[in-house]
């Protein structure tokens, strides 16, 4: 089952084995949930300036608008499992249960289970995968089952095995990383934030780009751009959305969201329950 993707519009899954090293980190930043299992591989794994330590059979969880990204070091396969999914592609009495093991992911931080051979988690996102080839009339269904049968085995891993949370490298960095995540709708530059924290900003920038792999203004750019596409899921206009995420510049908004998502803001999907229309 090499290279093999399933994408609902909400929900994906895939398995990939890559052979290439990367230059830097794949930095990116979006508004599902995510399960991240990791097999093999020399990876280095940042989430919010936190340098993970992966172990194969490992699992990362995430929350939505968390920044994170990989470098792979070395030509060594690194195979990997990844989920990503919205709420609404669970039975809605069971959302607040199965997303449970998240809640502290959902403070910018990644929570890290190193030992799960045990609970078999593989064999999950295989049975996931293996919906592809079932009948459309059934897929969608026994995705969704399958789904809520991989998170609520991770819910029981949570009960037995202790998530690791790691803090950043540097106690500056993450007050700074606590202030842009505070203050997204407001008029950030390097030039204030800089001054607010008493440093030289071209000495901030590079402090920030080694703990987070990028620097100040690109990361505000994806997590503006992330707050933007999920405001535009619930339902609010482009305009109210580029506003509350902190774009003063609806055109500078407009062609940034076209880059990241391939589609202008007014195409997004719109999600309402199990009901999803274009804006």
């Amino acid at each position: 089952m090499e290279n093999c993707v399933f994408n609902t519009e909400l929900f994906q899954c895939h398995h990939q084995i890559t052979f290439e090293p990367s230059e830097g980190f794949q930095l990116h930043c979006h508004n599902s949930y995510e399960v991240y299992h990791y097999i093999s591989g020399d990876v280095s794994y940042l989430v919010e300036g936190r340098r993970y330590e992966l172990k194969s059979q490992c699992v990362l969880l995430l929350a939505p608008h968390v920044f994170h990204g990989v470098r792979i070091e070395s030509s060594r396969p690194y195979e990997r499992f990844a989920i990503h999914f919205h709420p609404a592609a669970l039975s809605q009495e069971n959302v607040s249960l199965l997303l449970h093991p998240f809640q502290s992911a959902s403070s910018g931080v990644g929570i890290y289970f190193a030992n799960t051979e045990l609970f078999c988690i593989s064999s999950y996102f295989e049975d996931i995968l293996s919906s592809i080839s079932l009948e459309e009339d059934i897929r969608n269904l026994a995705v969704q089952i399958r789904l809520e049968n991989l998170l609520i085995q991770i819910l029981h891993m949570s009960r037995k095995e202790r998530g690791i949370s790691l803090a950043p490298q540097n106690d500056t960095i993450l007050k700074v990383l606590q202030y842009l995540n505070a203050h997204l709708d407001q008029k950030i530059t390097l030039d204030s934030l800089a001054q607010k924290f008493y440093l030289n900003k071209y000495h901030l920038n590079a402090m920030f780009r080694r703990s987070t792999g990028t620097t100040v203004i690109d990361y505000l750019i994806h997590k503006r751009l992330a707050n933007a596409h999920q405001l535009l899921s619930e339902g609010i206009t482009a305009a109210e959305a580029a506003e509350r995420s902190g774009f003063r510049d609806y055109s500078t908004f407009f062609r940034e969201y076209k880059r990241k998502y391939g589609i202008a803001p007014s195409d997004t999907v719109l999600f309402y329950g199990d009901k999803q229309n274009k804006i």
